[in-house]
């Protein structure tokens, strides 16, 4: 199998893979509680890194998830990820959570980005023509002979031992 057969096939899924995904960003939800299904990231104070702190970690800086419900007192997230005060990120497979309204200092919701979509599709669209540029070049290129691209003869000159005053022997 020749590098350009494996090459195609591996381009087309990359740029159907890339189309396919979207980029989100998380802005922060002023005023009112997001709508419930929507992923969620919770800020959170140093009230509630002390009261989260014997279940999650005591270096809790941000919590990822679903909201699942909200009233006036607490939050219950399903929990998809913590990251630390330090950014460590840890995974978490949606676990609910209650969390009070006064541990979290800041509430961001998930949004769809079309700028960073844009920006990834055409950025995998040049990498994919590149690399199939590369990959089809192969169809300029002279088959028979030598492979070689130029037409001039090559003069060689054989190697016949030791030349005077070249080699020497200590």
């Amino acid at each position: 199998m020749t590098l350009r057969q494996r090459l195609l096939p591996m381009l087309a899924l990359s740029t159907l893979g890339a189309q396919a995904m979207a980029c989100y960003t998380f802005d922060p939800s002023i005023g009112s509680t997001p709508p419930l299904g929507t992923r969620v990231a919770l800020d959170i104070n140093d009230a509630g890194r002390v009261a989260l702190g014997g279940s999650m970690s005591p270096e809790i800086g941000r919590i990822t998830g679903r909201l699942v419900a909200a009233d006036s007192n607490e939050y219950l997230v399903n929990v998809t990820g913590l990251r630390s005060m330090r950014g460590m990120e840890q995974v978490w497979a949606g676990e609910p959570v209650r969390i009070r309204h006064e541990y979290v200092s800041a509430l961001y919701q998930q949004h769809f980005s079309a700028v960073r979509t844009t920006a990834l599709v055409a950025a995998t669209g040049v990498v994919v023509a590149s690399v199939a540029a590369k990959a089809l070049e192969g169809f300029a290129t002279p088959t028979a002979g030598s492979g070689r691209l130029d037409t001039a003869q090559a003069i060689r000159f054989p190697f016949r031992g030791r030349r005077a005053g070249l080699i020497k022997r200590w």
